[in-house]
């Protein structure tokens, strides 16, 4: 069976991506200056807020072919072997989407890089809201609070209610230990400061870990703030993360760009 795909909706999709990445956040904000102003569209602009930063970012990747020919094959296999995020981390980890969809994301890393996850899903959420949904979380900076502490604390609290999503070690004392943490001005993962998408790409040198980011506090408010489920991007990830891992195809090659924005172009006519 052959599936047609209608080239305006992926094109409008990916347009749309590309415009929110070339706008500023002040501006935005300002001028509300949107690529279309016929509200049908939103569910299309959509497609491409939570794609377009993706593709670019999958298409854009170094070719390996370019690299010095001297290189071992052992350590080829080593650097192919991709894990998230490259700083920012004790402890980066592989197959990330893997484990946000088992729900482990957060298990077997360091109570500190637990932490800071923890703090930086829900500052990204709190600007996410702001910035999808024109709301000021409650309790939250941007609703005029000193600092994020008490919506932090309800965010804490309500991810414990998700069965297994917390590491095993967590107890209430860990909850507000990591508190304790997110209230120290003097480092990055502050409460007090308010986060922005780009700040944690370049914080942790990972274009797709906001979405990382976004997909956890996901699983703690059950949906996206735009009304989205990010199911079907979640599973895409996973499908680039087993080719990667099992075939070493993600290396830009035109081959392997063109199966997987074949394979982009029928989850966003099927999602």
């Amino acid at each position: 069976m052959r599936i047609t795909i209608p080239k305006r909706r992926f094109a409008v999709a990916l347009e749309t991506g590309r415009y929110w990445q070339g706008v500023g956040r002040s501006e935005y904000r300002l001028a509300k200056r949107l690529p279309w102003s016929d509200p049908s569209r939103l569910s299309q602009m959509r497609y491409g807020l939570n794609t377009g930063q993706m593709l670019s970012c999958y298409t854009t990747k170094p070719n390996i072919k370019d690299q010095s020919p001297n290189v071992s094959d052992e350590a080829s296999k080593s650097e192919n072997i991709r894990l998230s995020p490259t700083k920012g981390l004790e402890q980066p980890i592989s197959m990330p989407f893997h484990r946000l969809d088992e729900g482990t994301w957060l298990h077997n890393r360091p109570e500190t890089d637990v932490y800071k996850l923890l703090i930086d899903a829900y500052r990204l959420r709190v600007e996410d809201t702001y910035v999808f949904r024109a709301e000021l979380m409650e309790d939250s900076i941007y609703a005029g609070c000193k600092n994020g502490r008490r919506g932090f604390r309800k965010f804490l609290r309500k991810a414990a209610t998700i069965p297994g999503l917390l590491p095993p070690w967590w107890t209430k004392e860990k909850s507000a230990a990591c508190e304790k943490f997110g209230m120290d001005s003097s480092q990055w993962h502050s409460l007090r400061y308010a986060v922005e998408k780009s700040d944690i790409m370049e914080h942790y040198g990972d274009r797709l870990f906001p979405m990382q980011l976004r997909m956890l506090a996901d699983a703690v408010y059950g949906i996206h703030p735009c009304g989205t489920d990010g199911t079907v991007m979640r599973k895409l990830m996973m499908v680039a993360e087993r080719a990667d891992a099992k075939n070493n195809t993600v290396d830009g090659s035109e081959g392997s760009k063109a199966s997987f924005m074949g394979f982009v172009r029928r989850v966003l006519w099927f999602r």
